[in-house]
C-alpha cells in the first residue's frame, strides 16, 4: 500500500492512499482540482471514491468538482451524508467518527484494505475514543504545533490552540491506540513557524518504535509491510 501527499499543511491537504490493486482511495480534497489531476497523471480511472473530514476549504476546495466528475465523496459534515456511518469505494471500508475542531463539524476516518486498517485524523483538539481493537497498521494523523513554538500574540491563535493538535496530544493518542500491529506513523498538517518537523520526528519515533514520516508535498510513502528493526 502506498500514500501519495498532493498536499499537507495550513494551505492545502490532500492524500492519495493506493491499495495493491491499484485502487485509489483521495483523502481530503484541500487543493485546487486541476493540481489533484496532476498529482494523479490526469488519470481518475482508478480512483474510487474521495473523503472530505471538514468544510474548511484547506480540506474540502475542490468537493464540488469532485462531486460533477461523477466520483463518489463522503463528506459526513453535510446533511444529506450524516446517517452514513460506514461504506465502501473500491477495496476500501471507511468507517467515520466525529472529532472536535473549535465547533466545526469534523470527522476521521477508519479505513480497511489489503487486511490493513489506517487511522486518519486531522483538525482535532484532543480525540475521545480509542481504536486500540482495531489493531491499527498506520496511523496518519495531525500534529499542527508544539506549544513552545506558539505565540498568544498569533493571529489566529485561538483558532489554533481549540481546532488543532499539539505535538503532547498526538503523541498521546499514538501511545493509546498503538499495538504490535503497528507499522507506520505518517504525521500530517504541520504547520510553518509553529512546530520543528525534525523534532517532531524524533520524538514520534521513540516512542511508537516504527516508520515515521512527515507528509510534505509530492512525497510518495511506502506503507510498509514489516518494521525493519
Amino acid at each position: 500500500m502506498k500514500l501519495r501527499v498532493l498536499a499537507s499543511g495550513s494551505s492545502g491537504n490532500c492524500y492519495v492512499l493506493e491499495a495493491e490493486n491499484d485502487d485509489k482511495l483521495i483523502i481530503d480534497l484541500g487543493i485546487p482540482y486541476k493540481e489533484i489531476l496532476r498529482g494523479l497523471d490526469f488519470d481518475l480511472s482508478s480512483v474510487k471514491g474521495a473523503l472530505v473530514s471538514h468544510v474548511h476549504k484547506d480540506h474540502a476546495l475542490a468537493l464540488k468538482d469532485f462531486e460533477k466528475s461523477g466520483i463518489g465523496v463522503f463528506a459526513p459534515y453535510l446533511p444529506r451524508q450524516k446517517m452514513f456511518g460506514s461504506l465502501r469505494f473500491g477495496s476500501f471500508m471507511i468507517t467515520k467518527f466525529p472529532l472536535p475542531h473549535n465547533g466545526t463539524d469534523n470527522y476521521g476516518f477508519i479505513i480497511q484494505a489489503d487486511d490493513k486498517t489506517i487511522l486518519y485524523l486531522t483538525d482535532f483538539e484532543y480525540c475521545p475514543y480509542t481504536f486500540k481493537s482495531y489493531k491499527p497498521d498506520y496511523i496518519i494523523v495531525e500534529c499542527n504545533y508544539q506549544k513552545e513554538y506558539v505565540s498568544r500574540d498569533l493571529a489566529n491563535y485561538e483558532h489554533k490552540i481549540a481546532g488543532h493538535c499539539e505535538l503532547q496530544t498526538t503523541k498521546d493518542f499514538i501511545v493509546a491506540n498503538k499495538t504490535e500491529n503497528l507499522k507506520n506513523v505518517v504525521i500530517v498538517h504541520t504547520a510553518l513557524g509553529t512546530c520543528n518537523r525534525d523534532e517532531i520526528k524524533a520524538d514520534i519515533q521513540a516512542l511508537s518504535n516504527c516508520i515515521v514520516d512527515v507528509a510534505q508535498a509530492n512525497m510518495e510513502i511506502n506503507l510498509m509491510a514489516d518494521v525493519p528493526f
